[in-house]
């Protein structure tokens, strides 16, 4: 049992008392106001006050953040501590764990710093470069499971007999599927105006390999379901599809027709063996109707209620999508990290609740952020097939060695490429962690 003495329980506190001592530790845990009872309580105990209290106490000086009522910018100045980023550092310093986690943890996962005022990018999400984590170089770090264990060790340190539970290491892929098919299942004038769209560009190798995939002598490029499929039953993995369902084409929205058969059997098909997760559409982020129609849809194809959601160009603003989420009856959320670069959005690599700061609650919204997305190393980080292999392996095993979750993101088009170095990169990189 851990007790944790502080002048105030707020929900704040609340939220990642429980984060940090339940949901990662396994360990029961009280909040208490009362002094008295701190004082002879057996244990181990936590002084979370501003007054450092000798004996067998580990004192942990607090900030303000976790007691204030409203949104305010904080003052961030971040040091080295052990090797490892940290901030809200204690002033007194001695006697003390060096700074206040539950405030910097609760800083980092709750993604304060996008409540405050920023400027978007031209999609209109918040701009990672605006991020803590990028000013500080700790983005590619999940900075809050090295702040737990830190922790972990030093109340080891001065109460031997402490332990907690060690999370399994896992491994999620998933997978986008923004476009199904690249020329199957598209229709005459969609086809049509791709034909003319290539001819005025001279490419015609590539008009070449659509007659042939619209002939039947060549398989389409971007159907490698089945390939996928040999991969994961190979590696014994357990993957996630998300589906985009939109109904009406745009500049962003480019997938098969929700209605089309053999769309409709794809969907069924996964939904069936494994379970089949929305990928909401461009213009669903702060549109909940059109959010709500297309995970209808998707149920209605799939047979099955959709509880899973990963937003389409990982387009959300907090805290009014993941509230449109939770109306519409999503259970699990995909879409925490960059589409831009990869890393750590919220410096954490398990699963979590999201909690709504505007409102102070913590929702049942789990969280489950993810550190490589195939189309940040193309289009953004411009990484060669070679280097985004070691990319892959960076992360994964960074994960590995946190205890964490490593959840990939790929997309079925991408794989689907004409650079056939493109299409080796995945299976290279699962054949060399099941060395």
């Amino acid at each position: 049992m851990i007790l944790l003495l502080t002048d105030t329980i707020t929900p704040r506190l609340q939220y990642i008392a429980e984060f940090i001592f339940e949901e990662n530790w396994n360990v029961d845990y009280l909040l208490t106001t009362d002094i008295k009872d701190f004082k002879t309580a057996d244990g181990i105990r936590i002084n979370y006050t501003p007054e450092a209290i000798p004996g067998d106490v580990i004192n942990v000086q607090g900030s303000r953040l976790l007691f204030e009522k409203k949104i305010y910018p904080q003052y961030i100045k971040t040091f080295e501590l052990n090797g490892v980023t940290a901030f809200f550092k204690n002033k007194k310093g001695i006697g003390h764990f060096p700074f206040d986690i539950f405030s910097a943890t609760f800083y980092l996962l709750t993604r304060y710093e996008e409540y405050l005022p920023h400027t978007k990018d031209k999609y209109e999400r918040y701009d990672c470069q605006q991020s803590l984590a990028a000013a500080n170089r700790f983005l590619r770090i999940p900075l809050i499971n090295l702040w737990l264990q830190l922790f972990a060790d030093y109340i080891k340190s001065k109460f031997p007999g402490f332990s907690i539970k060690q999370n399994d290491f896992r491994f999620s892929p998933t997978y986008d599927v923004d476009v199904a098919y690249d020329w199957l299942n598209k229709g005459f004038i969609r086809n049509t105006g791709k034909l003319f769209s290539l001819l005025s560009r001279q490419e015609y190798d590539k008009i070449s390999k659509g007659f042939k995939v619209l002939s039947g002598k060549k398989k389409d490029p971007f159907d490698n379901f089945k390939q996928l499929d040999q991969l994961h039953h190979q590696y014994n993995l357990l993957p996630l599809y998300f589906f985009l369902v939109a109904k009406n084409l745009t500049k962003y929205d480019r997938n098969v027709a929700p209605m089309n058969d053999e769309m409709q059997t794809l969907v069924r098909r996964y939904a069936k063996k494994m379970e089949a997760a929305i990928h909401p559409s461009f213009f669903t982020f702060q549109n909940e109707k059109l959010l709500k129609e297309e995970k209808f849809l998707l149920e209605e194809i799939a047979g099955e209620t959709i509880y899973k959601s990963r937003q389409h160009y990982l387009r959300f603003t907090l805290p009014e999508t993941y509230r449109n989420l939770i109306d519409a009856g999503i259970k699990d959320e995909y879409s925490m990290g960059y589409g831009t670069v990869n890393g750590f959005r919220a410096s954490y690599t398990n699963s979590f609740f999201w909690y709504d700061v505007e409102r102070e609650e913590k929702t049942n919204l789990k969280i489950h952020p993810f550190c490589y997305m195939d189309s940040n190393t193309i289009f953004h980080e411009k990484l060669t097939p070679g280097q985004a292999f070691e990319e892959l392996i960076y992360f994964y095993n960074t994960c590995k060695n946190v205890n964490g979750t490593f959840i990939s993101v790929m997309h079925n088009h991408l794989m689907g490429t004409d650079n056939p170095k493109w299409k080796d990169v995945y299976e290279n990189f699962l054949t060399a962690i099941h060395k």
